[in-house]
């Protein structure tokens, strides 16, 4: 599941591609559908980096010049944090995750 202000989005486990890289591992997912569109998660030792993008979400309410809540949860394990969400009229680096070691 990933939340960020009042946005909540649970993508099945089974529509993720992994890849094993190194040490590390990047699990991957990729949409034309409305909401999350790609969903990258690097798991290395001991930490976790993911990026989001999405599409067509309603972003009212979310003050895109202040850093909005995140969070990601997978299973029973569950982190956050307060991000920059950028718009598609925004800077966004549109790079990708490079698995952790």
């Amino acid at each position: 599941m990933i939340t960020f202000g009042p946005f909540r989005a649970m993508i099945p486990a089974p529509l993720f591609n992994l890849h094993n890289v190194g040490g590390g591992s990047l699990y991957e997912f990729d949409s034309t559908l409305v909401g999350i569109t790609k969903m990258q998660i690097a798991v290395g030792q001991n930490r976790v980096k993911f990026l989001v993008q999405a599409k067509d979400v309603d972003l009212s309410g979310i003050d895109l010049n202040n850093k909005v809540a995140v969070s990601l949860q997978i299973g029973n394990d569950l982190g956050g944090a307060q991000v920059r969400v950028a718009s598609e009229t925004g800077e966004s680096p549109n790079e990708a995750l490079q698995p952790m070691p």
